[in-house]
């Protein structure tokens, strides 16, 4: 839905740049910080998780449980949470799966 439908649209991430959406607002967090994913989705309704870490299985086994379980315990909270998948993997190696 876009901002001008009359509903409040936050994107939280690590970088406070700006995004290319009129109307949104960019908040700085980090969903390792249980506190800081609680604050960032407070008065969320809706939550659309879309994190990752580098790809590696030891990154991955080290922040993945980590990210999952403090995006649920913070839109566990808001009216309506997405279906959650804390991973945005490419399918395709360097080849372009060609």
């Amino acid at each position: 839905m876009p901002p001008d439908a009359g509903l409040r649209v936050r994107v939280v991430r690590r970088s406070p740049a700006p995004v290319p959406f009129d109307g949104v607002e960019v908040v700085p967090s980090d969903a390792m910080d249980r506190a800081l994913v609680a604050e960032t989705t407070r008065d969320a309704e809706v939550v659309y998780p879309c994190t990752n870490s580098p790809y590696f299985a030891k990154a991955w086994a080290e922040t993945l449980p980590r990210i999952q379980a403090n995006l649920v315990a913070g839109a566990g909270r808001a009216a309506r949470a997405s279906s959650f998948s804390t991973t945005c993997t490419p399918m395709g190696g360097p080849t372009g799966n060609r």
